[in-house]
This record gives C-alpha cells, structure tokens and sequence, in this order.
C-alpha cells in the first residue's frame, strides 16, 4: 500500500505503542523504537496493525472475532483488504483516542492495565510469533 495516509497512520501507532512500552517492557519498547526511529523507521509490518486491534480489543472497542476477522483481512495479499482493514482499525482507534485520548505520561489512567499487561495481552510473543512469516 502506497497511501500516505496509511503511513501516517501507522507512524501513530508505531509511536503510542512505543510510549506505551517506555517504562515497563524494553525489549518491545526496542522494537517500537527501531520502527519509529530505527533503521525500520517508515516499514510497514502486519504486527502494527495487530499490536493496535488487541489494544482496541484490551479497552473493549473490538471483539475477538473482529480482531480475527480484520486480521484475516490484513493477511491477504489483496491490497483492497488491507485498505477495507486499515479503514476499519483507523475508525476504532479515532473512536478510543476521543473517548481516552493518546497514550501520554501524564493521561495513564484507562491505559493503567494495558501497560501492566502489554505483553500478554497487546504483543505477546505468541502473537508476533504467529503473524512474523506475514511480515
């Protein structure tokens, strides 16, 4: 996908998630960094997307099903499936952040739990694991 919106859109994420893993997990935290800032700073990677819809799924904006449903979608080598998911995520994520706002130091009260638990929950290493021969 060549949209810029796309990839600003994942610049987003790549840097919430990234804020998210500052202070309670290092080696994601590394991870986030070498996409916001390292040497795979401006890659897309399906593990983006799915690191957002489990967040969403965390605070209660997507269901399981659609977690595995938008994934499938993600997955696909049709472009117009990766668009039809990225829309979808990208409506659920505007939906948390006017609801929570973004991630910050200083606004962690409905993000309390999903920095305890981002690695069980959000990116685990059965996740990435499952969908890094995707990427």
């Amino acid at each position: 996908m060549k949209d810029t919106d796309f990839y600003k859109f994942i610049q987003l994420i790549i840097d919430e998630h990234f804020k998210i893993t500052k202070n309670t997990n290092s080696n994601l935290n590394y991870l986030w960094y070498m996409y916001r800032d390292g040497m795979n700073k401006n890659e897309y990677r399906p593990f983006i997307l799915m690191a957002e819809m489990n967040l969403l799924k965390e605070m209660g904006y997507m269901s399981e099903d659609e977690v595995n449903n938008l994934g499938g979608m993600i997955e696909s080598k049709d472009e117009d499936n990766l668009t039809i998911a990225y829309l979808a995520i990208k409506s659920f994520r505007d939906q948390r952040v006017k609801d929570h706002g973004e991630y910050t130091s200083y606004n962690t009260f409905p993000y309390t739990t999903i920095e305890i638990s981002y690695s069980d929950n959000v990116l685990s290493t059965k996740l990435f694991t499952k969908i890094r021969d995707v990427a």
